[in-house]
């Protein structure tokens, strides 16, 4: 009798672990509990970028981005990882390296060029789709930037860099060349937001 109650409580003491393990592949938000932020090390040896948590650890992540997302200094995050512990890191800044299972973005610097993932996190372009209403926004890449057009038949066109400065605005404003040949580019360009009806 006490052999069958030790074995119905070790049983029960196994099932207890694997019903509430959480498997590293799981897309459930509740794993990015990490928060750091993206800081340069590029003066160390093969340090390049590390994610600094926020008890001190520093992290080197491999690859530059997850999930669409390209990492850069002071870019503050959320994220779940896991040590990768059949390579070694080369920098030694870092206390680990690991894989990022999943993150989530709380601080893009402003000085990172957004892209069609990006882009609507920036407040220059939520501000920009409150105030001027396109129907529909467009997005260039070039060697060096991006260029984001909001566009509608009603409405001014206007061209943004991934900054989010302004450089063109149609209709109001005659075009000048490089707004002319920007406008030109667009017409051959993903589409990637549209008015919801």
């Amino acid at each position: 009798m006490i052999r069958l109650l030790s074995l119905l409580s070790l049983m029960l003491f196994l099932f207890s672990c694997t019903a509430t393990k959480k498997t590293a592949d799981s897309s459930d938000e509740s794993l990015c509990i990490e928060k750091g932020v993206f800081r340069s090390f590029e003066g160390l040896s093969a340090c390049h970028l590390l994610l600094v948590l926020e008890d001190g650890r520093k992290l080197q992540v491999l690859g530059g981005t997850a999930e669409g997302v390209r990492f850069s200094d002071g870019m503050e995050v959320k994220v779940g990882f896991e040590e990768v512990t059949d390579m070694a890191s080369a920098c030694m800044a870092a206390d680990m390296l690991v894989r990022i299972k999943c993150i989530e973005v709380i601080v893009f610097p402003e000085r990172e060029c957004a892209n069609k993932v990006t882009v609507f996190r920036r407040n220059w372009m939520l501000d920009a789709i409150q105030s001027f209403k396109p129907t529909e926004i467009r997005m260039i890449e070039t060697d060096s930037i991006n260029w984001f057009k909001l566009a509608g038949p009603d409405r001014d066109n206007i061209i943004f860099d991934c900054l989010g400065k302004m450089h063109c605005l149609f209709k109001t404003t005659p075009p000048n060349e490089k707004c002319r040949e920007l406008n030109e580019q667009f017409s051959e360009s993903e589409i990637i937001w549209v008015e919801n009806n």
